[in-house]
């Protein structure tokens, strides 16, 4: 059977239209199934459904797209997809914010956001809410997107500037985002290891540069 990437717990699909999740623990389970629960009454519709609840499974719908890690490689080859999936996972993130009053998303890996060429969706809410500054998620997205092998390419630079452009249209506070973006990578220390020095320092190195090409006028037509 088909097993979608989850790190802590199984998911794999009943049919074209829902996916069955299996939880470990029945706290994460209740966690999760009270925040879709929330976020569908708030207006949030780009995230699963809960159509079932039996024993520590949830039967969830199935939303369409790719995850944007497994993206990478088209949207770095392709400025105008690029442009439009780092445009709609911006759009998700503030209108997250809206529906959640301020929560924090939290788990920003890029494996829990979907791409179906228009829309972005977003999968996986198993950790409490909290409330925090949109520029914490953003910064983290921005991480994200620099520390997947290849890392701070300079395509992959280009990606980030064109979402940091977008946030920053649309009110996003730029030095609240390079905090946010520093964070999320001070925290991947512990666990990527030695090896991640010299990421860190790249990483680091980068957001100027993504800041200076977000000011471009005319970053979508940027090869």
């Amino acid at each position: 059977m088909e097993h979608f990437i989850s790190k802590r717990n199984k998911v794999y699909p009943l049919n074209d239209a829902a996916v069955c999740k299996e939880y470990r623990s029945m706290d994460v389970l209740a966690v999760e199934r009270q925040n879709l629960l929330l976020l569908k009454r708030s207006g949030l519709c780009a995230i699963p459904e809960v159509l079932a609840e039996e024993g520590n499974t949830l039967t969830l719908s199935r939303l369409p797209g790719e995850n944007y890690a497994d993206l990478l490689p088209k949207l770095e080859g392709d400025s105008a997809l690029g442009k439009a999936a780092m445009e709609a996972l911006c759009h998700w993130l503030f209108c997250y914010y809206d529906a959640s009053g301020g929560q924090l998303r939290g788990d920003v890996n890029l494996r829990n956001f979907l791409f179906d060429g228009s829309v972005c969706y977003s999968v996986d809410f198993e950790e409490p809410l909290k409330k925090g500054p949109i520029e914490r998620d953003l910064g983290g997205i921005l991480a994200y997107l620099g520390t997947y092998d290849p890392v701070f390419t300079e395509e992959r630079i280009l990606l980030g500037a064109m979402f940091l452009k977008k946030a920053l249209q649309l009110g996003a506070d730029a030095d609240g985002i390079h905090k946010g973006f520093c964070e999320e990578l001070y925290g991947m220390v512990p666990y990527r290891g030695e090896r991640f020095g010299p990421i860190l320092q790249k990483g680091l190195n980068s957001f100027p540069i993504m800041l200076a090409k977000a000011n471009h006028h005319d970053i979508g037509e940027q090869a």
